[in-house]
């Protein structure tokens, strides 16, 4: 049943939110979240996603524009003047990205514009959605299972740079399935991506101190965030695509800088130590378990770059990424890493890839 709070009347079947007409002063059920710089090839195809959901109740689209240098802004405001009623956008004149408090300034009519509906569903400016029924399906699993408070679905993975493309997703048979917050942290993310991620405002209107100045891995905070509060679905149906890109400003093309990714890991975590202190440890095996497989991932990456001896020093300095309380799963690490590589090589030698 509908939240009196929202004072409408279910349509009597899904129809596309762009044909909606709702009385004016209508409160949105869902609000989609957009982050948007430098998407000019991409951000018709993430609003495009948006306006194309059946759904019977009010959706509100928000977008946030941050001072992109391509024609990203022209797009948006364009689809904003078409849809007046439903788009709410905000075009920034000054890119504030990792500017703490001007920052947290900016984005705030952007966080107010959304933070009325009672469930919020996120889409990259460079990802978009594939199914027509995607929040009708997670907003009606949510909406008569009141202890899950996070939907997530699976996706495609665009690998742009090598034209290829692969389904993610976390469920082998298919199957509707409920996850944790021990699997949000020991996953890290894998089996869905951002775009997935639809639940419910109140989980975050009121963040603990732990969460506040996340620089990165925003997701992957956001999903423990909630899970450390509610239930996880996790639906098989295959409804977004995930762009894998090697662009400036892709995610993915810092995966093999090194420095780059030593900060991420860093940051990501000491974030950890702080939520499992204050959740007096609840999750400690989950966290040590990611941070494991942090330290295996780096090595690999040393090794590759600057040779097994280097990397060990390297690491050995960096005690947020290396365990300096457990030697021998130091040396086991080494190991694994240094055979990996090895049979790694041997591979491509005999097969020239």
């Amino acid at each position: 049943m509908i939240n009196q709070q929202y004072n409408f009347t279910p349509l009597p079947k899904p129809i596309p939110i762009s044909e909606q007409v709702w009385q004016e002063g209508t409160i949105p059920l869902v609000s989609t979240s957009t982050l948007t710089y430098n998407h000019e090839p991409y951000i018709r195809d993430c609003i495009d996603g948006i306006l194309m959901q059946k759904t019977t109740f009010p959706v509100r689209i928000c977008i946030f524009e941050d001072a992109s240098t391509d024609k990203t802004a022209e797009i948006v405001k364009e689809y904003a003047i078409k849809y007046p009623n439903l788009i709410f956008a905000f075009c920034q004149k000054e890119n504030t990205f990792g500017k703490g408090e001007k920052r947290r300034i900016a984005l705030r009519p952007f966080r107010d514009a959304k933070y009325v509906a009672k469930y919020i569903a996120l889409c990259e400016g460079d990802d978009y959605w594939t199914d027509p029924l995607k929040l009708q399906k997670q907003v009606e699993f949510l909406e008569v299972n009141e202890e899950y408070g996070l939907a997530l679905h699976a996706g495609n993975v665009l690998d742009i740079p090598n034209n290829k493309s692969r389904i993610q997703k976390a469920s082998k048979n298919d199957e509707i399935m409920t996850l944790n917050c021990n699997e949000m942290i020991v996953n890290g993310g894998w089996g869905f991506h951002t775009a997935s991620m639809l639940f419910r405002k109140k989980l975050i209107e009121n963040p603990p101190e732990w969460y506040h100045n996340i620089k990165t891995a925003g997701d992957f905070f956001l999903a423990i965030l909630l899970s450390s509060q509610a239930k996880v679905v996790y639906l098989p149906d295959n409804m977004c695509n995930y762009r894998y890109m090697s662009g400036e400003q892709s995610w993915t093309v810092n995966l093999n800088n090194v420095e780059f990714m030593k900060d991420h890991y860093l940051h990501r975590n000491n974030t950890l130590y702080k939520f499992n202190s204050a959740t007096n440890g609840k999750y400690q095996k989950a966290i040590n378990k990611a941070l494991k497989k942090t330290r295996v991932y780096f090595f690999q990456m040393y090794v590759k770059k600057i040779g097994i001896l280097s990397a060990f020093k390297e690491l050995n300095n960096n005690n947020s990424i290396w365990d300096n309380n457990n030697i021998l799963n130091n040396v086991i690490i080494v190991i694994y890493c240094f055979l990996l590589n090895l049979m790694l090589q041997i591979y491509h030698l005999f097969t020239n890839k």
